[in-house]
Parts: structure tokens; C-alpha cells; sequence
């Protein structure tokens, strides 16, 4: 049965019914709207290189308010976990901003997933109370055994009719395989988590039960049949299309199941209706809302994400870019020496490559304020995260933009042999390049980014010869 609405709370809800007029009537609204993505990988906004500029916490908002007044304010916003994207400093702040892009999103619920599993317990707890957001987890615990989160929690949703209609969200994931030796979070299988609290759900009082999980497929499939009594099962962090319907894997009876593509690119949206004399709310149909170019970017949403891009320039400025993880502490056995070095000798590709968008990849950066952001560096310096390898503009200037050695491999031998042999010394360090070619190409230009890149028809663009004036 629903529980009803007070008196106060019932007027209230009529008179907002009327006042929205036909849009609002009973029958032409859905009992529930319920919003999800899955998988976001600390995605705050899309990628300003790729050719397809998908996804977002500014869009996911405007796509989030258009739902909800669609569907009369009866709309849940939740994610079914790994959200975060890992557990250097810099991605830590990441998750704490993403938290709060989806608290002002509307989003209220949010699993613990594969990622989260990597993240220490108290900033997992404190970055979810600072941003108000109700984090939950059946099968994901402290390495003492106590519980990290809220096993589950029930939303009440208002109906125009007087009536509150209690959804009840849970959550399970994929226990995080970690090395050895290495202390985290412990998880237990989740199907059996899933099937265990399937048995107490009869005691908790609620109309719907919405299971969160972040597996893949076959993982969701299994949930269903493992915990029967829930009404929609959601997840799709490791699925690699979003589903335009909902699927039954254990027939009409059994839990509907929904999933989202990964990243945020898509969101995932399931209405729910009533069916029977009863009136039961069901899971009736879903979609998969593609946040692309059409979608409108909230003001307030892209200023957060320009708030955390300075969060970064103040963490890299304050330790020389350690707590981004540029740094690499191992000595390069072939150090790199900057494009500037190879010049000299290379003057003809020297003219093609200061002429082409590469020589100015770090730039573009600088033009908007995401020159210290780590999702964006490694694809527009010299060896970001490697020995030797780029840190910062202010450390290593030499080595910013796509150069010779993001290429060709270091270079900080090859020089060194040259200088030995003019000099008549003998050099005893390898100082061989990696063969360039496709390979160096796609790890930026990927099918997620560049889904039409053609490396014939791209390499004619910085085409350049072999060619050297070293005597």
C-alpha cells in the first residue's frame, strides 16, 4: 500500500498539479521517473579535442531538470557506482567535485563501486556528507568487517493524488581485485550479498526497490536472478552500449534491468506506471538520453567544473605537481630532451612540425585554464607520468606540446652519443628511438576521440622525411 501524504502536504501537491494544468493530469504522467548514469570514471566534462563532445555534469544537469519537469517532479536522479575516477590526490578532489556536480544535479544516491573501492574509507565517507549525498553498498566494507556506507536508503516521491510512494536503493558492485599486501575496502561477492538481502526485503516497508550494481552484463543477469524481489535492477559501467529498453532476463515476473554507456555520455532514463486493479507501480519502458551538442550546459555546473580546474593549478603550483602524479620518482635510463634538441640537426621537419597543431597542444591548454588537468595533459606534452617526462609548464617548458619524442621516444641519448662522437668518446647507453608509426597515434586519437581518424590521411597533415645535417 502507499503511504498517504499529510493533509498540508496533499494541498500542496493538488494545487501544484493544477497550476501546471493538463501537463500534469494523472494520466498523462508517469508514476516515477527514474535517472541514472553509470561508470562516469571522473568525467566532469567531455573531452574539448574529441569530434564528438558527449556527456558532462553541465548537460547531465539540463538533461536531469528537463526529466524532471516532464515528469511532474516525480524523478530520482541516482548512480550505479564508479563515479570516481582513482586515488591520487588529484583524483580524490576529482571525486569530491563530481559528487557535488551530481548533488546539484538533483542526484541523491550514489553506489559505491569498482572505483570508490580504491578510494580511503574516510574520504569516501566525508566527501559524500560534504556534498549531501547518500552513498550505499550491500556487499562493500571497512577491512574490519564494519560498514563503510548505508547498506540502503527509501525516498518518498509525491504523487498528485495524496500519496507517497516509497522507493527503496541499494547497491552492490564488483569486488576490486587488489594487490597483494595492499589494504582497502573488502567485497563480498555481490550476487550473494544481493540474494541475502533480497530475503529481508518483505520487512522494509517500500513500493519499489531499485537495486544499483556495477558489473557487467552477465553480472546484472545474475543479480536478477538472485534477488527476484526487486523491481529494476540498474548498472552499466563495464556494458559497452546503453540499452534503449528494458530487459527481463528471468521473464515478465522477475526484475526489469537497465544500463548506461559509460563515461556519462548517455543517461539513462526508466518511467515507471501503474498496471492492474491494484494500481501497482511498475517499471514500464526506458530510454537512453545521448548527451550530446543539443543537449543545453548549465551555467552553474560549467563554473564548478572551472572551480576544480583551478583546484588543480593550486594543488600543482603548491607541491611542483606531485599530487597530480606528473612526477615520475625513477631515473630515465634515456632521459628526454625536448623537441628544441632535435632541431637543429632536423631543420626541414623542424619547419612542418613548428607549423602543425602538435608544436601547440600545451597552448590550447593555457588558452582554457585546463593546462594542469592530467585527462588533459597526456595527450598534449612530452611524457607526462614517465621518468624524465613532462611535469609542469613552469619545470619543464621544454617538454610541452606533442613533440619529437612523443613519437620517436626519448631522445636524451641520441643527443648524448652525437656529442660523444663529434667529441671522439666513446657512448655506452642505448640510443635507440621506437619505431613511429599508427601505433603512437591512436593512444590519443582512439576510437572514443577520434572515431574517424585515418592515420594515411592524418599523417599527410605533419607529413615529414627522414632527413639529418649532423656532420
Amino acid at each position: 500500500m502507499l503511504k498517504r501524504m499529510s493533509m498540508a502536504a496533499a494541498i500542496v501537491s493538488l494545487l501544484s498539479a493544477a497550476l501546471g494544468g493538463a501537463a500534469l493530469r494523472r494520466t498523462d504522467l508517469p508514476a516515477l521517473v527514474v535517472a541514472f548514469t553509470s561508470g562516469m570514471n571522473g568525467q566532469l566534462e567531455p573531452c574539448g579535442c574529441a569530434e564528438s563532445r558527449w556527456g558532462g555534469l553541465a548537460r547531465r544537469a539540463s538533461a536531469a531538470d528537463a526529466l524532471r519537469e516532464r515528469a511532474g517532479g516525480r524523478f530520482l536522479l541516482v548512480d550505479a557506482g564508479s563515479m570516481a575516477r582513482g586515488d591520487l590526490p588529484w583524483e580524490i578532489e576529482n571525486y569530491r567535485f563530481a559528487l557535488r556536480g551530481f548533488r546539484l544535479a538533483g542526484g541523491e544516491v550514489a553506489n559505491v563501486g569498482m572505483v570508490e573501492q580504491r578510494l580511503p574509507v574516510a574520504v569516501l565517507r566525508s566527501a559524500a556528507r560534504d556534498a549531501e549525498v547518500k552513498l550505499v553498498s550491500l556487499n562493500i566494507s571497512a577491512p574490519d568487517g564494519a560498514p563503510v556506507v548505508e547498506r540502503y536508503v527509501v525516498k518518498e516521491v509525491p504523487l498528485v493524488n495524496g500519496e507517497i510512494l516509497r522507493v527503496l536503493i541499494a547497491g552492490v558492485a564488483e569486488p576490486l581485485v587488489r594487490a597483494e599486501g595492499r589494504p582497502g575496502l573488502i567485497g563480498e561477492d555481490p550476487v550473494h550479498a544481493a540474494g541475502a538481502f533480497d530475503a529481508e526485503l518483505a520487512s522494509i516497508e517500500h513500493d519499489v526497490a531499485v537495486l544499483l550494481a556495477d558489473t557487467d552484463e552477465n553480472g546484472l543477469a545474475r543479480l536478477a536472478k538472485a534477488a527476484p524481489s526487486f523491481h529494476l535492477i540498474l548498472g552499466g559501467s563495464r556494458v559497452a552500449q546503453a540499452s534503449k529498453e528494458l530487459e527481463r532476463p528471468q521473464g515478465a515476473q522477475g526484475p526489469a534491468v537497465a544500463y548506461a554507456a559509460s563515461k556519462g555520455k548517455v543517461l539513462g532514463v526508466v518511467r515507471f506506471d501503474r498496471a492492474g486493479a491494484a494500481e501497482r507501480v511498475h517499471p514500464a519502458s526506458a530510454e537512453a538520453m545521448t548527451l550530446d551538442e543539443h543537449v543545453a550546459e548549465r551555467e552553474d555546473l560549467l563554473a564548478l567544473v572551472d572551480a576544480y580546474n583551478e583546484e588543480l593549478k593550486r594543488m600543482a603550483l603548491a607541491d611542483g605537481g606531485a599530487s597530480l602524479g606528473h612526477a615520475s620518482r625513477r631515473k630515465p635510463n634515456n632521459p628526454f630532451a625536448g623537441s628544441a634538441a632535435c632541431l637543429g640537426c632536423h631543420a626541414e621537419t623542424a619547419q612542418v612540425w613548428s607549423g602543425a597543431r602538435h608544436a601547440h597542444a600545451l597552448e590550447t591548454l593555457e588558452a582554457i585554464n585546463r593546462a594542469y588537468n592530467p585527462d588533459c595533459l597526456g595527450c598534449h606534452t612530452v611524457g607526462l607520468g614517465q621518468p624524465g617526462g613532462f611535469v609542469s609548464a613552469h619545470e619543464t617548458p621544454h617538454l610541452g606540446g606533442v613533440g619529437c619524442e612523443s613519437c620517436h621516444g626519448p631522445g636524451g641519448n641520441h643527443i648524448a652519443m652525437l656529442a660523444a662522437t663529434k667529441a671522439g668518446r666513446e657512448f655506452t647507453g642505448s640510443a635507440r628511438f621506437r619505431p613511429a608509426g599508427a601505433e603512437g597515434c591512436i593512444v590519443c586519437h582512439d576510437p572514443e576521440n577520434s572515431p574517424n581518424f585515418r592515420f594515411e590521411e592524418y599523417w599527410q597533415k605533419i607529413r615529414h622525411t627522414h632527413e639529418s645535417r649532423y656532420e
